[in-house]
């Protein structure tokens, strides 16, 4: 019986979850994520955590939310480093900006759909795996790209650089 290549995508040091831990829609931000995940993503040097739940597509720097002070307090430099992007829009998308406030300055992309048919304008993301980066672009329910964000491997607590990998 011939076997079958298997294909298994390592990318080193990402994560995910149904819930957010900060997020500019309805749900908005999660403090049990905020305060128990945060530290374990910076523990293990994680580039980047998707999430699902509010039906929103957006990307937020954490680095950017927090004062230098707040930063400076984690061992080995901030926790806030991983990128966070919500993925979960499917069918539809969430106009809500109900807690754009609380990660305003982070935000650096948010799609709430398309004109008065927002119920239907879902959308979805896309990582791709290269051996120096991750990228992930977003699209709407069309397949048109909205943004796109490279994702550099953090350093390891050792000082190495993790890398993204495609073994097969």
């Amino acid at each position: 019986m011939p076997t079958l290549p298997i294909i298994v995508c390592v990318v080193s040091r990402s994560s995910g979850g149904h819930y957010p831990i900060e997020s500019p829609s309805a749900h908005g931000p999660c403090q049990c994520l905020r305060t128990r995940l945060s530290p374990l993503l910076a523990r293990f040097s994680v580039s980047v955590y998707f999430s699902g739940h509010d039906h929103a597509l957006f990307h937020i720097d954490p680095a950017a939310l927090h004062p230098r002070s707040m930063r400076k307090r984690s061992r080995g430099g901030s926790h806030f480093r991983t990128a966070l992007h919500g993925v979960g829009a499917g069918f539809t998308v969430s106009a809500s900006i109900a807690h754009q406030g609380s990660c305003a300055r982070g935000l650096r992309f948010h799609y709430r759909g398309d004109g008065h048919l927002r119920a239907l304008s879902g959308g979805f993301a896309d990582a791709s795996v290269h051996k120096n980066m991750l990228k992930v672009s977003h699209y709407d329910a069309h397949g048109r790209k909205l943004y796109s964000h490279s994702i550099m491997p953090r350093a390891t607590s050792h000082g190495a650089r993790a890398a993204f990998a495609l073994v097969v």
